[in-house]
């Protein structure tokens, strides 16, 4: 792979931005371009979300001998071992997160809520990951690949949802995911299949680029005193624990600077909750506002395609 500098990025961007004020996003593409240098395993390993599984785990980081030309994915497909680092790594955190939901459900009276990213929090997409092998991301082929059903249960997920039940009807599940919400039957469907979907369960997927998990999150929290119609049918809930796999599964930051700010806040591991993922994340683009062009205003999408074609 040729090398890549920072100035053809710039020069690009700027003239597709025409020098609008929204060109102080070239700085922030640039960042992205160069931070892409890394392979997968290295920029994981810089994140934030590999700091707080460090932290929160007790972990001693990655020791596994996943060596491949992806060895991400060979790290993750050991999730059919249970003695496997990733399996335990998973295991521990839902068992972690059980402690702190239990216990936040005898000492709290009211709705509860335990709020649940979806992929790769509680399922897995290995073989999309294998079947694009580092192309760019494309919503029609992700969308045909939430419609196969075909994903797998990360370890300890059913376990944990189980238990959770189990506190009774007071303590809602709610599954938070960035799929299409017009995906929902799907989503829904593969989860039926696996065991991790209960009927009194909550999903609130994503309608447009403006809805947010903060938004969702509020939703939740507002209830039926809120104006979002998907939750006219609950009482306000306290949100008691996240999991997910992803800095945004739990705040709504989009700057590294403010994202590794967050490694030593006190929530990790007692209501935040991180599942490990070096395939893919937000740490790839390093936290910035860059998205792609079906899911973003023009100005954005024209930096992500510049980044794509240079």
């Amino acid at each position: 792979m040729r090398a890549k500098s920072y100035l053809p990025v710039s020069i690009l961007a700027a003239f597709v931005l025409g020098f609008t004020p929204q060109s102080v996003l070239l700085a922030r593409a640039a960042s992205v371009e160069a931070h892409s240098q890394a392979s997968l395993v290295e920029q994981w390993k810089g994140s934030l979300e590999y700091g707080v599984l460090l932290k929160q785990n007790h972990w001693q980081g990655w020791t596994d001998s996943a060596a491949g030309a992806a060895p991400e994915i060979e790290w993750m497909e050991s999730y059919v071992n249970p003695d496997s680092e990733y399996s335990r790594l998973c295991r521990q955190t839902f068992d972690l997160a059980w402690a702190s939901v239990e216990a936040a459900a005898k000492s709290r009276g009211g709705e509860l809520a335990v709020v649940l990213d979806i992929d790769e929090t509680v399922m897995l997409n290995i073989q999309f990951q294998k079947e694009i092998a580092g192309q760019p991301f494309d919503p029609a082929v992700w969308n045909g690949w939430i419609a196969r059903m075909a994903c797998e249960a990360v370890p300890g997920a059913k376990d944990f949802l189980d238990k959770v039940r189990g506190l009774g009807p007071r303590v809602h599940v709610a599954f938070m995911s960035d799929r299409a919400e017009d995906m929902n039957s799907y989503t829904i469907g593969n989860m039926r299949r696996l065991g991790l979907f209960a009927d009194e369960d909550i999903v609130l997927s994503k309608t447009g680029k403006t809805d947010t998990k903060d938004v969702r999150r509020q939703c939740l929290t507002s209830g039926n005193t809120g104006t979002d119609a998907r939750c006219r049918d609950f009482e306000p809930m306290v949100i008691i624990a996240k999991l997910g796999d992803a800095l945004r599964d739990h705040f709504e930051i989009r700057d590294r600077a403010a994202a590794m700010g967050m490694l030593n806040d006190p929530r990790w591991g007692t209501e935040d909750f991180i599942l490990p993922n070096p395939m893919y994340g937000q740490w790839t683009k390093d936290y910035k506002l860059i998205c792609f062009p079906s899911s973003c205003s023009p100005h954005l999408a024209a930096i992500d395609v510049a980044l794509q074609v240079i």
